[in-house]
């Protein structure tokens, strides 16, 4: 090979590299233009979430009824602060825990439970004309209640 082949392969070379470099250079500006669209995105729909969040959390705690959800281990998921005032607890406190973390009456909590899995099992709502309730000073209240099943989509 003469010199001047090798000055015309170090030169194609030389300029390969450089447009490859500068391809990269290119999509690294293009992928973190993206990355920060993106972030912006994501922290939009954040906000708009937790303003739907509170939206909900301040429709349910207005309503003075009893406003709850439940997994099928009798755990509250959700509840307004009219449930859990009556159990004199915050709506934090209240969540993750079962009826009989508050009360002691098993067979008014084994009614409950047992109700709401008939909802659960059946799919199917349930009203229920009068139903005991126990609240934080052992007052008897008897109260209408239907319950709905809510299932996840998955």
């Amino acid at each position: 090979m003469c010199s001047s082949d090798l000055w015309f392969w170090g030169l194609l070379v030389g300029l390969l590299t450089l447009t490859i470099a500068g391809i990269l250079r290119f999509r690294v500006r293009n992928l973190r233009s993206n990355e920060r669209w993106l972030e912006i995105l994501v922290k939009e729909r954040t906000n708009a979430l937790h303003e739907q969040q509170n939206f909900l959390r301040q429709v349910i705690d207005l309503n003075p009824n009893f406003i709850f959800a439940k997994d099928r281990l009798g755990r509250f998921t959700l509840a307004n602060r009219a449930m859990a005032a009556a159990y004199g607890v915050t709506v934090d406190e209240l969540i993750g825990k079962t009826d009989a973390a508050f009360s002691g009456r098993k067979e008014e909590i084994g009614n409950f439970l047992r109700a709401d899995l008939e909802v659960l099992e059946s799919n199917t709502e349930r009203f229920i004309p009068e139903e005991p309730f126990t609240d934080k000073n052992g007052d008897l209240h008897w109260m209408q209640v239907t319950k709905i099943p809510l299932v996840a989509s998955d």
